[in-house]
C-alpha cells in the first residue's frame, strides 16, 4: 500500500483540478518526465503487490 501510496503523490492526482493545472503550468519538461518516472517505477512495482495480495485474501489458507 506504500507505493501506491508514493504513486498517487507523484503522480499529482491527490489535488484538485486547479492546483494541478497551476502545477503543470509552473513545471519545466525535465521536472514532469522525472516525476513521470518515478510515479510508473512506483506503479508497476505496486501491480504485483496488489495481485499477491488478492490472491492471498480469496484463497483458503487466509481463513481459519
Amino acid at each position: 500500500m506504500l507505493s501506491i501510496g508514493l504513486a498517487a503523490i507523484f503522480s499529482g492526482i491527490l489535488v484538485g483540478g486547479d492546483r494541478i493545472r497551476a502545477n503543470y503550468s509552473s513545471e519545466n519538461p525535465e521536472d514532469f518526465l522525472r516525476r513521470k518516472k518515478i510515479f510508473t517505477f512506483l506503479f508497476w512495482f505496486a501491480v504485483p503487490n496488489l495481485l499477491l495480495a488478492l490472491v492471498y485474501y480469496y484463497s483458503p489458507f487466509s481463513r481459519p
